[in-house]
């Protein structure tokens, strides 16, 4: 089989020392602002204008929740994670946890012509200090971890993920712009794993994490209403160690996603559908589930047929406002996936929805209540669901 040379973005770039230079960098900016900030609350500007303008915010979120059904109380939540034997004795049905806590900082800084390069750094404050995203934005390029190219953050969030990437946007008029991005991409796994010990015998074994190229097209009209159009393409790359034999198999996905205000300023309905194969880390729910889902089948041995799994996801939303102060989200999405000779007990298809109202004393804190409802169904066995309640209370500054 020919081989193809590919470049892995993790050695070219080096995470390690990217997150400690981000790192320096926040504590530099941070230490000589601190004052400015406490005293400003949001945003500074010098004298050179506002492409000098440094912002630092920090979100945060807690909430309580009590698990009325078949569910360990546990911070996830979503059909993926149900457990398929409920908890007899329903030991662990409520908790509380901080859901969010970011940091946020935005600096524009001004280049010769007239240019300027904008700096973001969002770090997750929660236990271990981890970036989330730290990326430069510059004539239309971004290089740096943010959110894949693949996703819609305007629709209902069926695509996801964060990666090392280099996009290039460019907007040929005022309602049509398109992205491609070359895009770091998570590691393959070959189903069903095996014992630690007993992986370096195994025949097929994974190879080089070869970076994915996404694209998407959006037409809008303003605040209105909008459509995006996405694609994702990478080569899931591993080795027969017996036969010396480099194994390529191409994996895609296509979205397309739609946001509509239907009543201006009070009602926005969003819809998206996605489908792909072998790219279940970028699918919501499939994303827990990543021993299952970014992965070659090696099905009825080592070296026999080698398959990828076929996912479909679709996903509706609707938020109004019913005061300026009261608020509430109702949303469901449905992924399903191939048989793919699997065992038993792997993941078929799941539903979620949940309901919301909030209440916003100011534009940056809220408080409220939530119904969270999945159910889950394995290739072999009957569905089961769970049910939650929850509430919320956080603030962005």
């Amino acid at each position: 089989m020919h081989k193809v040379r590919f470049y892995n973005l993790k050695k070219i770039i080096n995470m390690e020392k990217l997150q400690k230079l981000t790192w320096l960098m926040v504590l530099l900016v941070g230490s000589s602002t601190s004052m400015a900030v406490a005293q400003s609350g949001h945003a500074l500007m010098s004298e050179d204008g506002p492409e000098s303008m440094l912002r630092v915010g920090i979100s945060f979120e807690a909430r309580g929740a009590y698990d009325c059904k078949n569910y360990y109380a546990a911070p996830a939540f979503g059909p993926a994670v149900v457990p398929m034997r409920s908890d007899v004795d329903n030991k662990k049905r409520s908790l509380f946890d901080i859901t969010n806590a970011t940091l946020n900082v935005e600096k524009e800084l001004p280049l010769a012509g007239g240019e300027s390069m904008k700096l973001v750094v969002q770090a997750d404050l929660r236990e271990n200090v981890a970036l989330k995203s730290v990326y430069a934005d510059f004539k239309g390029f971004r290089v740096g971890k943010a959110v894949s190219n693949f996703c819609d953050p305007d629709a209902c969030g069926l695509v996801g993920g964060r990666f090392v990437q280099v996009r290039w946007q460019h907007q040929p008029s005022a309602s049509l712009n398109y992205t491609l991005a070359i895009e770091g991409a998570p590691d393959l796994v070959i189903y069903p794993e095996v014992e630690e010990a007993d992986r370096a015998t195994r025949g097929l074994q994974p190879h080089k994490n070869v970076p994915a190229v996404s694209a998407n097209v959006r037409y809008e009209q303003g605040a209105s209403w909008h459509v995006q159009v996405g694609g994702l393409f990478r080569f899931l790359e591993y080795r027969n160690t017996n036969t010396r034999e480099d194994i390529y198999i191409p994996t895609y996905g296509v979205s397309i996603s739609t946001a509509l205000q239907l009543v201006p300023e009070r009602s926005t309905f969003s819809l998206q559908g996605v489908y792909g194969q072998g790219i279940g880390n970028y699918m919501a729910d499939l994303g827990a589930l990543q021993k299952e889902v970014n992965a070659v089948y090696a099905t009825g041995g080592d070296t026999s047929k080698r398959e990828t799994l076929d996912a479909i996801g679709v996903g509706a939303g609707i938020t109004h406002n019913w005061l300026p102060e009261l608020r509430s989200e109702a949303a469901y999405r449905f992924i399903s996936t191939t048989d793919n000779k699997r065992s038993q007990d792997a993941y078929r298809y799941g539903h979620a929805a949940s309901v919301n109202l909030f209440y916003y004393p100011t534009e940056q804190i809220r408080i409220g209540t939530e119904y969270l409802f999945c159910v889950r169904k394995n290739i072999g066995g009957e569905p089961k669901d769970a049910h939650r309640v929850q509430a919320v209370i956080g603030f962005e500054l």
